[in-house]
């Protein structure tokens, strides 16, 4: 989203640096769509489901020695092993790489737990399946490491049926209903369409204490376009998206 904004501004921008580990169907082809004027780039950890070559090849203005670009030995690659009745995705994921910028083998991440050199726990939530972490994988550029089992991965399949009733849930839509012009309600709904929350809010006191531009309410899909929170809250997920 960022690259696809820069891109519309006037004129053309130079130089792009990021530490973000960025993946997609082919990175480097977007950019030199988007900044076809790059003279520099870093992106140390950009690794596309495409190789790199193709488009590092069409950023023909790219001064080399001014750019820091990936190393296929930093690409990341790995195993996921998934509790779903925990919510938890247990990881064997590390890289040919490495250096004192590891937390273990791994890789620093925000939501995972570094448990034992490569091993890793996301606690993701219920119902969210290996094929969704797979896919997941793709998108991100890891290579699958199909000579990992669960065990390699750190799960102890002993507490497989050790089920923790409090595990957080993935929502994966938010109803909001104004029951009259000071309150509103809110619930919250699983992936099987389970109600598992709700809460009424006082909407006066809640824009006065935390004050905000409506655009802050705004869902932005993956072609640009945003849809109202508010105006659409109460329909469900699949009309909105249609």
């Amino acid at each position: 989203m960022l690259v696809k904004a820069l891109s519309a501004c006037p004129g053309s921008l130079l130089e792009f640096e990021t530490d973000a580990a960025i993946g997609g169907q082919d990175p480097f082809g977007f950019l030199a769509d988007s900044l076809p004027q790059l003279r520099m780039l870093r992106a140390r950890y950009m690794f596309g489901k495409t190789g790199n070559l193709a488009g590092l090849k069409r950023l023909v203005h790219l001064k080399k020695k001014q750019c820091k670009l990936p190393k296929e030995n930093h690409r990341l690659s790995g195993r996921p092993a998934v509790d779903t009745q925990r919510g938890i995705v247990y990881w064997g994921i590390t890289s040919e790489h490495h250096d004192d910028n590891y937390s273990g083998e791994g890789l620093w991440w925000d939501e995972l737990e570094n448990t034992c050199e490569c091993m890793e726990e996301w606690g993701v939530g219920k119902g969210v399946t290996k094929e969704h972490c797979l896919e997941f994988m793709e998108e991100c550029g890891i290579e699958l490491d199909h000579h990992l089992n669960d065990e390699d991965c750190g799960m102890d399949s002993s507490l497989a049926n050790d089920v923790d009733s409090d595990q957080d849930t993935i929502v994966v839509q938010l109803e909001v209903e104004n029951s009259d012009n000071s309150t509103a309600v809110i619930r919250a709904r699983t992936m099987d369409g389970r109600q598992f929350a709700q809460v009424t809010v006082d909407t006066g006191k809640m824009l006065t204490r935390f004050p905000c531009s409506p655009l802050a309410l705004r869902l932005v899909l993956h072609n640009g376009t945003c849809i109202d929170v508010l105006e659409k809250g109460t329909q469900p997920l699949a009309a909105v998206l249609a």
